[in-house]
């Protein structure tokens, strides 16, 4: 009975003694739990349970001790301990207060310091002075599947380049939207060209402050990258409505296809996404001319030759200000008006047709992809993406014009691999060797050799393509195929807004050593140094002993 007493009054004694240290425990465990609270945002998390019982374990030793002190006699020191008791309170109330103030900091701005010698893990410059210029809220939707893209969660890069925007503006914030699981969700954003069962993610940017208008403070992004997320960002403050005419009369594909294997109504609403108008063109009356309110003219693979008046007009419209889309495919009919307009946009039309064994797709030579390969060297490969690939079933034999005439600036956009070959329709002609130009791109006038410049309004620019069944519906979502229908169509109409953002690969620094070195390396690290630590502590010893 005497020792359970002594044990009680030494554990009493004991509490009454270091009751201020178990009330700093108890306010450092709160202050714990609330960090472990803020980051997980998990009350069952264990380490907000731990810091949870630890603190109320150690208020509880607080409020026994407490208790314990007032039944004990007051000693000469009694009023030193409670200022001393005061004093440590006073301070860790500063410091957690100090501790909350810079953690309510940091959660609104957020500062990283990038250290990698080509800051890789940085925002460019362009970029972050367009998150600077933003005005109202905008919402980055990313839509993704993951049956699509075989994981349950979206990739890491792309959720560490979203990370980096919202970050880097207040105006920024960002949605995850699983395809398979909010179906609801999917169809208010109104997606063009997203495919569920094999779609890769696409980005929705939407402006706040401009509602949920389907045609204006809105961008779709397939290619999710910097370069394009900053030229969407730029859009939005920048969206003008452009018209698009399509020319008719000559069997071309037609925007106003709902149905079929050469609708292209997918490209219809991406168009219309962006605020263009669509409308049909006809230079066959007498009266005929180009609209001047004419954004772009887009002839998409026609099938009979220009009338001279139609290949007249066409022709003064591409020496003034024009901008001119034009699609042409391998046909066994002449075609030498539509040829010469070409040659005015830049390309030398060929007769055959295009077979590449070492870029075609699966089994059929006859269907060539052209590679980005680098997206510096103009505006439209800029918006596709580098490594990207634009799929093109049948092209006709096409080269840039060299020299070019009057003051054009040509460039080669996409082309087929120098063993690819253009077969003539008929036995005995001549076969050319390549590689041939899927896509050339031209421009004359003011600015015309800066890439990205903003077009002058004598400014002429025209693209030139292979083939234009790139574009329709069962192809268009197929690899960039839709993003390069739509770079190209934006650059023609001035509307590019591309900023080129160069990838930024990590750099690996490594040191090479002679085999003489990495002996001397291991010598050292294994034996010498060991010997060395060995006798200088047996020395100490022996001074010391």
């Amino acid at each position: 009975m005497a020792e359970n007493e002594e044990t009680t009054q030494t554990k009493i004694s004991f509490l009454a003694q270091n009751a201020g240290a178990l009330l700093v425990i108890a306010m450092l465990a709160t202050v714990g739990g609330l960090m472990a609270y803020g980051t997980t945002n998990k009350v069952t998390n264990p380490w907000v349970i731990g810091c949870l019982v630890v603190g109320f374990a150690a208020l509880a030793g607080w409020f026994v001790g407490r208790s314990q002190q007032k039944a004990l006699p007051r000693d000469q020191y009694a009023k030193q301990r409670t200022l001393l008791g005061a004093n440590a309170l006073f301070s860790t109330l500063l410091f957690l207060l100090l501790l909350v103030g810079i953690n309510y900091v940091a959660a609104r701005r957020h500062k990283t310091w990038d250290l990698t010698s080509n800051k890789v893990n940085s925002l460019a410059e362009q970029t972050l002075k367009t998150l600077g210029e933003l005005k109202a809220p905008v919402t980055l939707t990313y839509v993704f599947s993951p049956t699509a893209i075989g994981m349950p969660e979206p990739p890491p890069a792309d959720t560490t380049l979203l990370e980096k925007y919202r970050l880097a503006s207040d105006n920024i914030r960002v949605k995850y939207v699983n395809a398979a699981l909010e179906p609801a969700t999917l169809r208010e954003l109104n997606l063009v060209g997203f495919d569920e069962r094999r779609g890769q993610p696409t980005l929705f940017v939407q402006d706040e402050s401009k509602g949920k208008n389907a045609n204006t403070g809105r961008q779709q992004i397939d290619t999710i990258d910097e370069s394009n997320l900053t030229s969407a960002l730029q859009k939005l403050g920048k969206n003008e409505a452009r018209v698009l005419y399509y020319l008719t009369g000559h069997g071309e594909l037609g925007f106003n296809s709902s149905s079929g294997a050469a609708s292209l109504g997918t490209a219809r609403l991406r168009l219309e996404a962006q605020n263009y108008t669509i409308q049909p063109l006809t230079l066959s009356s007498t009266k005929a001319q180009i609209p001047a309110n004419a954004s772009v003219l887009a002839v998409l693979g026609p099938k009979s030759d220009l009338a001279p008046s139609e290949e007249a007009i066409l022709q003064k419209y591409i020496a003034a200000k024009g901008r001119l889309f034009l699609a042409l495919s391998a046909s066994e009919t002449a075609m030498p008006r539509w040829n010469r307009i070409a040659r005015l946009a830049g390309a030398n039309m060929l007769s055959g047709f295009v077979i590449d064994a070492e870029q075609s797709l699966g089994q059929s030579p006859q269907v060539v992809f052209g590679p980005v390969i680098d997206p510096a060297k103009h505006p439209i490969l800029g918006g596709v993406g580098e490594n990207s690939q634009v799929i093109f079933p049948g092209v006709v034999p096409m080269k840039g014009v060299s020299p070019a005439p009057g003051g054009l600036t040509v460039t080669t956009l996409l082309e087929t691999s120098p063993s690819s070959q253009a077969v003539p329709f008929k036995r005995g002609g001549t076969v050319e060797r390549g590689p041939f130009a899927l896509a050339v791109a031209s421009e004359r006038g003011a600015g015309a050799t800066t890439p990205g410049a903003p077009p002058s309004p004598s400014q002429m620019r025209a693209v030139v393509v292979a083939n234009p069944n790139f574009a329709v519906d069962s192809n268009f979502a197929y690899a960039a195929n839709g993003n390069f229908l739509l770079a190209s169509l934006n650059w023609l109409a001035g509307n590019e807004l591309l900023v080129s953002i160069p990838p930024k690969p990590p750099v690996t620094n490594t040191i090479d050593m002679t085999p003489g070195v990495r002996r001397f390396v291991n010598i050292f690290s294994l034996f010498t140094l060991p010997v060395v630590m060995l006798i200088l502590g047996g020395l100490a010893w022996w001074r010391r002993r």
